[in-house]
């Protein structure tokens, strides 16, 4: 996910994200991944995503981009939205 720096911090990347899971969900899916850039993982946390392991992303003529490697379980969101 993305959000402009001219509109962040007014929900708009949480109300995609949990767009997106809702559309997860109903496809059947219960577990979630990204990858994060690092400042996105405090708003990642806050919606209940915790930290697998972090990496590197090489980008050509640049120094790599940082991230954190993340995941979410809902088991039971998954059976409810069915």
């Amino acid at each position: 996910l993305y959000t402009a720096p001219a509109c962040a911090r007014q929900g708009i990347g949480r109300a995609m994200l949990h767009h997106l899971e809702g559309q997860a969900m109903r496809a059947g899916k219960s577990r979630f991944e990204l990858a994060a850039t690092l400042n996105a993982v405090p708003m990642y946390q806050a919606c209940g995503y915790a930290a697998i392991r972090p990496f590197l992303l090489p980008l050509p003529g640049a120094a790599p981009l940082s991230g954190l490697l993340m995941a979410k379980a809902c088991p039971g969101l998954a059976a409810a939205a069915a």
